[in-house]
């Protein structure tokens, strides 16, 4: 048997076959065999939970494989909705934190679909969809975006303005430009999907969490912490209504609370919620989810943020190689643990290590996310602070200014990050003229 997509899969009883043994299987079954195996195959994922849900994990993990290979194997006629199967399993891959193989799947399913159905069939458009996803996940993001808009004009076309994928489509595209720092466009297009989504179902349907969820998170990365805790906690409250604190958009959401604590200084209750919600995710998601090393990265930060820089060092330290492994070395957020290691080695007053740290940082976010993404800038950041603090305050003074007016462009004059390089250039001795 093919081997399990993850290693949840090993929960579930399985037979191994030798690939030989396999393969001669295949070739001297008899006729009909294969679509009755294909037959009883969607009948089996049609029964299990949402692959989001991750106690479907492990018998996705199981089927997974065989879904995809049936689907290379398929020829005229069609078995119906293998296809849609497939799509279900490349969500569980996405969801399960298995990008790259989310996107591999996604490539080879479409390209088997698309002998048997137009591009604009709805699995072609989700398989699209999965792909732009995964690309997403991998922090690819500017690729992503192209994706998503490439799915986006068939779906209008093929499906309708207000159908799910269309909305689910325009939703992540709002979340991609966030990622790359458009807070504003992706704030808006935002406020457009929910709006849909409130004339569709109403203000109590689940489906708008996950927009309004965006929303409060767009909120934040734009300084109103406060209000975005606000809307967090709200979201929640509805959250809890439908299911268990335990389930993952729960978690999610608990995790994000904890951030916009602590970026109100509320570090203790912070650190005791994001705990929590690192022992939930290890049990519910797994150890190395990506989400859950995002609940470790954010316990760090805490810690970092209450003075307590070795413990704090040492834990992004831990982190790091994790991230590296399963995310890649330049992932957004494996470079997000690296700058913050630097800011921890430059609170302990090891200036110098903390500027050959930024400095080795910066020329791949700047290649990864763009010159002027607000992670960028704030790397630029820390190195005119390096320089400050090493006595190299000339220096210092132009980095600050050209990062000031790329702040004041791209995050605006009142954000907090434009702020912190205002205040950093102030209180710098300006130098005299020569003549002087």
């Amino acid at each position: 048997m093919a081997e399990p997509s993850d290693p949840e899969a090993a929960r579930v009883p399985l037979l191994s076959l030798h690939p030989i043994v396999r393969d001669t299987g295949q070739a001297m079954s008899p006729p009909g065999l294969f679509d009755l195996a294909s037959t009883l195959l969607v009948h089996t994922t049609a029964q299990l939970k949402a692959p989001e849900v991750p106690d479907s994990w492990p018998a996705w993990g199981s089927l997974a494989p065989h879904v995809f290979g049936a689907l290379q194997r398929t020829a005229h006629p069609f078995p119906a909705h293998l296809s849609t199967s497939a799509v279900m399993a490349v969500r569980y891959l996405n969801a399960a934190g298995l990008s790259h193989p989310a996107e591999t799947k996604a490539r080879s399913s479409l390209e088997s679909l698309a002998s048997f159905v137009g591009a604009e069939h709805p699995d072609a458009l989700a398989l699209r969809h999965g792909i732009a996803r995964a690309l997403a996940h991998q922090g690819h993001y500017a690729e992503a975006a192209a994706a998503y808009q490439d799915v986006l004009e068939p779906c209008l076309d093929a499906l309708g303005s207000d159908h799910a994928l269309t909305l689910a489509t325009r939703h992540d595209i709002a979340c991609v430009l966030a990622e790359q720092g458009h807070w504003a466009q992706a704030e808006a297009q935002l406020h457009e999907v929910l709006n849909t989504w409130l004339r569709l179902a109403g203000p109590d349907h689940p489906n708008l969490l996950p927009t309004r969820h965006e929303i409060a998170r767009v909120m934040i990365s734009q300084g109103d912490d406060a209000e975005a805790e606000r809307e967090f906690r709200r979201i929640l409250a509805v959250q809890l209504r439908l299911g268990e604190p335990d389930r993952p958009d729960a978690l999610t959401t608990r995790h994000n609370i904890a951030l916009a604590m602590a970026r109100q200084q509320r570090h203790a209750e912070a650190e005791e919620e994001l705990r929590a919600v690192l022992a939930a995710r290890r049990v519910v998601l797994s150890p190395e989810h990506p989400d859950t090393l995002a609940t470790r990265h954010g316990i760090a930060y805490v810690l970092a943020q209450q003075g307590e820089y070795a413990a704090a060092e040492d834990k992004y330290r831990d982190i790091l190689s994790v991230r590296e492994q399963v995310l890649g070395e330049h992932h957004p957020d494996t470079l997000g643990t690296r700058h913050e290691i630097a800011n921890v080695v430059a609170a302990q007053d090891r200036y110098a290590e903390a500027e050959e740290d930024y400095r080795t940082i910066l020329p791949i976010r700047a290649q990864v996310l763009g010159e002027r993404h607000p992670d960028t800038l704030n790397t630029r950041h820390e190195i005119a602070r390096m320089m400050a603090l090493g006595g190299r305050e000339d220096a210092a003074i132009g980095e600050f200014e050209a990062v000031l007016e790329l702040s004041i462009d791209v995050l605006g004059a009142d954000h907090p990050d434009t702020h912190s390089t205002r205040s950093w250039l102030a209180r710098l001795p300006r130098p005299r003229p020569a003549n002087a």
